[in-house]
């Protein structure tokens, strides 16, 4: 709701970066603000198109960053629509030419349903339920910062349950995005996704969503893009330098070393933390410099093998074990990028 007020400038940053031939892709959070006074959120709630609570009537509410909010309903018939117009809405305000969609797990501030943000543990299944899951490795109840597994989708199914449809969030919210991308602006999506499902490598890109400032991260990030490229989503990164903590110069350095080589390259810093931008320290400075350089050089080579893994699949960013047989030890992070 921030590009609705005044003094923020983006318009005029965004042109800025136009005329640079840079290119400006906002972050955007499915939460949509409970405020009869925001057009967005009245639209929505006269076409019937957000998750409704138990009684299949009244939408339910969770809390995001703009406070009480609700979710679209991507099972229903308009949801689609809705959401697309949502998108036109936006893009006549700020000429994006990518999105990041965050928190669409969907996250929650509380748990569960929270018309009252004082008591808002109200779980769907008695607490020993989630211990009888068939997979379910926290043993933490499934509405843990996230919408309550009893709001109801369009449908009238007793089935139609969050329960049942919780992960698809995700897919149908990126299908929706892309075709927004397609249709509204006959651009290729530029999409990348917090929450993944099978599927959505069709639509969205993905990082590993936050980690931590250590070299055992750095390490957790080679089979992390391994298992997502083997998932169908290819186009996958890990947050450089760490998004939570404080990364030392020599991690910091190793890791835009080694980030050159990600299908998808980003530094990514948490609030708080110390800064971690390659210009911050001459040794750091240099050592980016020539990583970033190097995948400048190899720009028309990693757009060959996007090309190739988007028409034939695969992975871009592959095991050793797919050419040799490593030993055990390296199992996990031997890696070459695709074959030439």
């Amino acid at each position: 709701r921030c590009v609705q007020e005044t003094g923020y400038g983006l318009d005029s940053f965004i042109k800025e970066l136009h005329n640079k031939h840079k290119h400006f892709v906002p972050i955007i959070d499915p939460g949509i603000a409970v405020d009869p006074n925001f057009r967005i959120y009245t639209e929505g709630l006269n076409n019937g198109v957000f998750l409704k609570g138990p009684d299949g009537k009244i939408p339910i509410e969770g809390v995001t960053w703009p406070g009480y909010s609700v979710w679209v309903d991507f099972l229903n018939p308009n949801g689609d629509e809705y959401w697309e117009d949502c998108l036109v809405q936006l893009y006549t305000t700020i000429s994006f030419d990518g999105l990041w969609l965050d928190m669409n797990q969907p996250s929650n501030f509380c748990d569960g349903e929270c018309s009252d943000e004082l008591h808002y543990n109200y779980y769907y299944f008695p607490l020993d339920f989630y211990n009888n899951l068939y997979y379910n490795p926290t043993h933490r109840p499934l509405e843990d910062s996230t919408i309550s597994m009893q709001a109801v989708h369009y449908g009238g199914n007793a089935n139609n349950n969050e329960f049942n449809y919780h992960n698809l969030f995700s897919l149908y919210q990126t299908n929706s995005t892309a075709k927004f991308f397609n249709q509204k602006l006959n651009k290729r999506p530029l999409i990348v996704s917090s929450a993944t499902f099978p599927g959505v490598g069709r639509y969205a890109s993905h990082w590993l969503g936050e980690n931590y400032a250590s070299w055992r991260y750095l390490e957790y990030s080679i089979p992390g893009i391994f298992n997502f490229g083997m998932f169908g989503i290819p186009f996958v990164g890990a947050d450089i330098c760490g998004t939570r903590g404080n990364a030392t110069i020599a991690l910091c350095s190793r890791w835009m070393q080694l980030g050159a080589f990600y299908p998808f390259m980003r530094n990514h810093n948490g609030a708080g933390n110390l800064p971690q931008e390659p210009y911050i320290d001459p040794k750091l400075k240099s050592v980016s410099d020539k990583a970033i350089r190097l995948r400048y050089s190899l720009a028309r080579y990693i757009y060959t093998q996007y090309m190739q893994t988007s028409l034939k699949g695969g992975m871009i960013f592959k095991p050793c074990l797919l050419y040799t047989s490593p030993s055990p030890r390296d199992l996990s992070t031997s890696r070459m990028p695709s074959s030439a």
